[in-house]
């Protein structure tokens, strides 16, 4: 009899939501919250991620009824897993084109939205040998929510103007994630009595760079150091390269937390929590491929530094036009920007309020990308 009802029942709406890893997992959280708070279990929502970054510590997410992996683009994986999932709309986060994936959910009417995302004329899609190939990937979206003006206007040039400047879904990701902030003993300790630099999702240059500056400042300065890879040979290279350096897995009862002067943090997921406890924010990657999460820092508003390689991040390049972030190239820019605002509280302040108005302002990306679900999912609630 329980089979019956269940074979009768109708069959929910399905989400398909497909992030890259977990850079873009965390723009897809606030799409994600706010389908179940407004149709719980109404719907059925299916997370794929294509890097194990993504799917490793997300793969027992109860915010989803299922979580695999991305196959590979091509027909055959497509079809397969299409059929498995039966997406109602699926939605691909930030810069996910995958052509035969694109390709099957038009020929199967499924509504296919990307949201935010970002164009650039740098991007294959503008390019001579490359546009055609890009123009027919990107003509299987039914809507693109992109993240500012000069992306909707690149996809017109490209003759599609089904577009909408949403903004970025990661502000109210930070925002909501601020909220959680838990009660830290340990943290407590360590920043008691100190100007304390959070360094977040960093890589070696940023490491040496923060060392350095340690070194200049005051001593009333300590740093804590989330490094972004916290596998056993990063951790020995910087357990040999800092002395005196105390790592978070080793701290017990009996640790004198209070007399050292650098923290590395050896445990994933902390991160965006730890910005909390920051006089001054630094966000790594700014002397490799390129800057991380700015935004989890921001959203404490703390004045934040990174490296030179900042250009094609938006939030980056607008608190630097803001004033309220700042690139330093040396150790010896670091402390002077440091010590500068040591000395001016008003200063401070004054990044305080612009950060937040920023980030205020910039909120409501995943209200628009429902108000245009709503029709789609058709559900009672």
């Amino acid at each position: 009899m329980e089979q019956k009802n269940r074979q009768t029942e109708p069959q929910k709406p399905v989400v398909w939501i497909h992030s890259a890893s977990a850079g873009e997992f965390e723009q897809a959280m606030p799409i994600i919250l706010a389908l179940r708070e407004t149709y719980g279990d109404g719907i059925r929502i299916v997370l794929t991620f294509f890097s194990p970054s993504g799917y490793e510590p997300n793969q027992h997410n109860k915010c989803a009824d299922e979580i695999l992996y991305l196959p590979l683009d091509s027909k055959k994986n497509a079809q397969k897993l299409i059929k498995h999932i039966n997406p109602t709309v699926a939605i691909f986060i930030k810069y996910e084109f995958w052509y035969h994936y694109f390709n099957q959910l038009k020929q199967q009417n499924v509504r296919l939205l990307v949201v935010s995302t970002v164009f650039r004329s740098s991007q294959y899609f503008f390019r001579p040998l490359t546009k055609r190939f890009g123009k027919a990937t990107l003509a299987c979206v039914n809507h693109f929510f992109v993240q500012n003006e000069s992306s909707k206007q690149g996809l017109a040039t490209l003759g599609f103007t089904n577009a909408t400047v949403s903004g970025d879904t990661r502000f109210e990701r930070v925002v909501e994630l601020s909220w959680q902030q838990v009660e830290n003993k340990l943290m407590n300790r360590f920043c008691q009595n100190a100007s304390v630099v959070v360094a977040g999702s960093t890589w070696r240059a940023d490491e040496n760079l923060l060392i350095e500056t340690l070194s200049l400042l005051p001593k009333n300065f300590k740093l804590m150091l989330i490094p972004h890879e916290v596998n056993e040979n990063n951790l020995k290279r910087l357990k040999k390269s800092i002395k005196n350096a105390l790592f978070y897995s080793q701290i017990d009862k009996n640790t004198d937390i209070e007399k050292h002067n650098v923290l590395i943090v050896d445990k994933v997921g902390m991160l965006s929590k730890l910005y909390f406890w920051a006089k001054y924010s630094f966000v790594g990657g700014g002397f490799d491929k390129g800057i991380h999460n700015t935004l989890e820092a921001a959203v404490y508003g703390r004045p934040l530094f990174f490296g030179i390689n900042y250009k094609k991040f938006e939030e980056a390049k607008t608190m630097i036009e803001q004033q309220s972030a700042f690139s330093v190239s040396d150790s010896g820019q670091l402390r002077r920007e440091i010590m500068r605002l040591e000395a001016d509280g008003l200063a401070r302040q004054g990044i305080k309020i612009r950060q937040k108005q920023y980030i205020n302002s910039s909120l409501g990306a995943t209200k628009k990308i429902l108000e245009y679900l709503e029709p789609l999912l058709c559900v009672d609630i």
